[in-house]
């Protein structure tokens, strides 16, 4: 039930450069995958003893196991990123019609002590930290089955802090996460979580491109112009690096990963983890 993370090092990833390549040759580049090196996705830095993996899906395909130092066989390399890039591209009016926009209108006012990825009570006893990637479909399915569940009965309550921590499984997952805390900077990163997620089958074949994430942004009454600034500035880049930081300090090597307080659940367990939070939630109501 959850896909294998490869998460290494510092985030690093290459700017995009305009050039005239194909559409194939641009994609395979975006969505590469560097798991089978020490340096691992987002470079910088070997991690001995971790069995690092490849990760790439296109949700339906096989998980590849690479040890650490090998290389991917060529086919693994090539045949489900050219499967991905050989649809059409998502048409924009997917993304922004007015029939796919939340209804929720403006973004909810969060409380002062919170950061955009965090919603609920900040002074709650329990924590939920979700490890996910936008590129996850397992991540996806707790996101649009599970986690509304969460938020109406434990997030708007206020019984909880719930957070989402950037685990990017590729270079898409990671243009996604500096996509969603652009809009976080704008107030509304739960919406475009939220759309990130919904979208994912479409984005996934359009190979994640800024005029779709601009798109989205658009679609939420984001202000396109300050969006696109925050997206290209790169400057939330530290914060997703923190995020992958942390997620390897936590012993996090499959997404999505989640932490109860100090309880661990590994892949999308919708059901342990609503009971992992109720049972939480009932320790803090006796412990107070």
């Amino acid at each position: 039930m959850e896909t294998p993370i490869s998460i290494s090092g510092k985030f690093d990833l290459p700017r995009r450069k305009r050039g005239a390549r194909s559409a194939a040759a641009a994609a395979l580049s975006r969505r590469r995958l560097f798991a089978a090196t020490a340096t691992g996705l987002v470079g910088g830095g070997a991690l001995a003893g971790l069995s690092f993996i490849d990760s790439r899906q296109d949700n339906s395909g096989p998980v590849i196991a690479v040890p650490p130092g090998d290389s991917l066989p060529a086919e693994a390399e090539i045949a489900p990123v050219a499967e991905a890039s050989s649809a059409a591209p998502v048409p924009v009016e997917a993304i922004v019609a007015p029939a796919a926009i939340p209804a929720a209108g403006a973004p909810a006012p969060r409380d002062a002590g919170l950061r955009a990825t965090q919603k609920g009570n900040p002074d709650a006893a329990v924590t939920v930290l979700d490890f996910s990637s936008y590129t996850c479909s397992h991540c996806r399915g707790f996101a649009m089955d599970t986690e509304p569940i969460v938020d109406k009965l434990y997030v708007a309550t206020g019984l909880i802090l719930f957070e989402f921590r950037h685990s990017p499984l590729d270079n898409n997952a990671a243009r996604a996460s500096e996509a969603a805390e652009a809009a976080g900077a704008l107030g509304d990163f739960w919406g475009y979580h939220h759309r990130l997620m919904d979208l994912q089958p479409l984005l996934f074949r359009s190979g994640y491109s800024d005029a779709d994430l601009i798109a989205i942004a658009e679609g939420l009454g984001l202000d396109t112009d300050a969006f696109t600034t925050e997206l290209q500035s790169e400057r939330h880049r530290s914060r997703i690096d923190a995020d992958i930081q942390d997620a390897i300090g936590r012993g996090v090597s499959s997404v999505p990963t989640f932490f109860v307080n100090k309880e661990m659940i590994v892949g999308n367990q919708g059901q342990e983890v609503l009971d992992t939070i109720a049972a939480q939630v009932a320790i803090s109501r006796n412990d107070s």
